[in-house]
């Protein structure tokens, strides 16, 4: 493999503009397989992403063994495939809740359940302040009584919906830790 500076100039010398209309188009077609509307993850969103993790290293082009688009669009898979257990984990919850109270910040819980809660914060803190702060208040919040996001919208002033576009992003990043881990070579749970 090369050296990031190596790969970032042999990235730079594609045809951005043929590959990046191609790749939205992949990405389109993909994200229309798994049956995830576009008001929840765009072509354009999944390909910027593929191509940024490319870009920063966090998904490793093996520019010896695979063309640039091919890797693109596996990667583009990846994480259209992401976005699918996402949408249908949230649907399957839309029915489960059917009078339309969301409760508050699922995530907050899973997350204390497990013991790398300090170090995704660490990283959130370190990367995506807002959201870390976001999430102790809401935390704060759940632990001082709220039970739903409209409680937490209400007590934080925020307008309708900003709690679940907040738990998206929040849920995005955490995968991207956790690809970030995988790539070093470690599981989250053990010592970075």
């Amino acid at each position: 493999m090369l050296m990031q500076d190596n790969i970032e100039t042999l990235l730079d010398a594609h045809d951005w503009r043929d590959i990046s209309r191609r790749l939205v188009i992949f990405s389109d077609k993909t994200l229309r397989r798994y049956q995830i509307p576009e008001s929840w993850s765009s072509p354009e969103d999944i390909s910027n992403d593929a191509i940024e993790k490319t870009y920063n290293g966090v998904r490793k082009w093996r520019e010896h063994e695979v063309p640039l688009l091919a890797h693109l669009m596996g990667t583009v898979r990846s994480l259209a495939n992401a976005e699918a257990k996402r949408y249908y984990w949230f649907l399957n919850w839309q029915k489960a809740n059917p009078d339309g109270s969301v409760q508050a910040f699922e995530v907050v819980e899973a997350l204390e359940k497990k013991d790398h809660m300090e170090k995704f914060m660490t990283f959130l803190m370190e990367e995506y302040p807002n959201l870390a702060e976001f999430l102790e208040q809401t935390n704060t919040l759940l632990k001082g009584g709220c039970k739903t996001d409209t409680d937490v919208e209400k007590a934080l002033n925020l307008c309708s919906g900003q709690v679940l576009r907040n738990r998206n992003k929040i849920k995005k990043v955490r995968i991207e830790w956790q690809d970030i881990m995988e790539q070093m070579g470690k599981k989250e749970g053990d010592e970075i």
